[in-house]
């Protein structure tokens, strides 16, 4: 397999558990293993799937011509109990507010988990995640 594609950063250690992370273009995230100041990195990782798949459902819902006014994906992730405590099933709810048809939306989801979202495709091939999704009309 070739690899195609290369993401760098940094990650230093700051103070207790707390790590800086930087990007080539300046971002900045700060991880929190007490989650005092910034995301744990479970949180993180959670967040990148749902960012990941909400640029690719709206990407789809706009190459749709979708009334797309605003989307939120909100996500919980039940964790195994015992070392190492990684994700074991995830659901995500996508709200949607617009003129949307929810079998687009459900499409655009579909093929986000099957062929675009590289966070999901990185993940346990043994992760359960569920989705539902709510609109809500103007």
């Amino acid at each position: 397999m070739e690899i195609t594609t290369e993401i760098k950063l940094k990650l230093r250690w700051q103070r207790g558990l707390q790590f800086q992370i930087k990007t080539p273009s300046r971002n900045e995230v700060l991880l929190d293993g007490e989650q005092k100041q910034g995301i744990s990195p479970m949180e993180a990782l959670l967040g990148a799937l749902c960012g990941c798949m909400a640029t690719d459902v709206v990407t789809i819902l706009q190459k749709m011509r979708a009334d797309l006014k605003s989307l939120t994906v909100a996500a919980s992730g039940a964790r195994n109990a015992e070392p190492p405590r990684f994700f074991r099933k995830i659901e995500l709810v996508f709200s949607v507010t617009g003129s949307v048809p929810a079998e687009r939306v459900e499409h655009a989801i579909q093929l986000s988990f099957e062929r675009y979202c590289s966070v999901f495709h990185s993940l346990r091939k043994d992760l359960e995640v569920t989705h539902r999704v709510e609109i809500q009309r103007e």
